[in-house]
């Protein structure tokens, strides 16, 4: 299994942005302050809880310039699993065969007036909260 797709929207500098990965060695490279650890951040909302120590706190400054929703979306795509990685992670999948995938979709929220993020995280193609990102 390898992280194949990774669609950002409303996050920092990243709007509508979507980067396709190759099973294997990936390269992240660039100038600074184009983008390349709000991508690494953008991932981590998508995989883990707000209550760990890994978990990344939202300010109202990681809401795009250009996000007139004050939505953030990050949806991983996962391709290439395993039988055994299919029934590990059976709430994620896509079942599509021959091309099974796995998906994780994230929304964050921000209400200016009561100053609270409201979050939702889903897995599968199935939509949910703000509805499912669809696989292209």
């Amino acid at each position: 299994m390898y992280l194949a797709k990774i669609f950002i929207s409303g996050f920092r500098n990243l709007n509508d942005f979507t980067i396709c990965l190759h099973p294997g060695c990936n390269v992240i490279l660039g100038e600074n302050n184009i983008g390349k650890t709000n991508l690494l951040d953008a991932i981590r909302l998508a995989l883990t809880t707000t209550y760990g120590s890994e978990g990344i706190r939202l300010l109202p400054d990681d809401i795009g310039r250009q996000n007139a929703t004050n939505t953030i979306a990050v949806s991983l795509w996962f391709e290439q699993l395993s039988q055994d990685e299919e029934a590990e992670f059976l709430d994620l999948l896509n079942f599509h065969p021959p091309m099974t995938t796995a998906s994780i979709h994230y929304t964050a929220t921000y209400d200016q007036q009561t100053e609270r993020w409201s979050t939702n995280r889903w897995g599968g193609d199935r939509p949910q909260g703000d509805g499912g990102i669809p696989y292209v």
